[in-house]
């Protein structure tokens, strides 16, 4: 299966201070365009300075998403799901279906999805490159597609345990 690859994500210095200063993002907040979603994700969606989100967390009817970067475009956001694998598994594509479904549900307009993956073929000389780290994939049609089925299943799988139960 042959997947478009994104070339540019996210500025490479961005990337690179990022990289290199995380633990300080995330403890003292030293870097308002970068933040640690979890709890106050909603909050962070609303405040237009922040333009990326580490660990968006997403809420819709008793299901509950993390995505593990959300970034901001022009009139929505971009999911990231970045996973320490060398290769695309069938399996990230139901885990991108699963975020877009409680992400766009929960309200969030969602613009394009993406799986980051390690560049197996990557020799890191004197600096990190993030870039050439990375593949990065769009995969928005083929989670916006599955989605569809997502609901519809949740409901089956309530369905069927609420049966157990009885």
């Amino acid at each position: 299966m042959k997947y478009e690859v994104v070339p540019d994500i996210f500025d490479q210095n961005a990337l690179n201070d990022f990289y290199e200063n995380h633990s300080n993002v995330f403890k003292k907040g030293e870097n308002p365009g970068v933040v640690l979603g979890t709890i106050k994700t909603d909050e962070y969606i609303l405040d237009k300075n922040v333009k990326v989100i580490c660990n968006a967390v997403f809420s819709y009817d008793n299901c509950y998403a993390v995505c593990d970067i959300l970034k901001r475009n022009r009139d929505g956001f971009d999911i990231y799901f970045v996973k320490a694998a060398t290769s695309v598994e069938e399996r990230f594509m139901n885990d991108l279906a699963y975020q877009y479904y409680v992400a766009t549900s929960a309200g969030v307009k969602i613009k394009r999805v993406f799986l980051m993956t390690i560049n197996d073929e990557y020799i890191r000389g004197n600096k990190l490159n993030l870039k050439e780290l990375f593949i990065v994939n769009d995969f928005t049609k083929v989670a916006s597609a599955r989605a569809e089925n997502v609901g519809k299943n949740i409901e089956k799988y309530r369905k069927e345990l609420e049966a157990e139960t009885e």
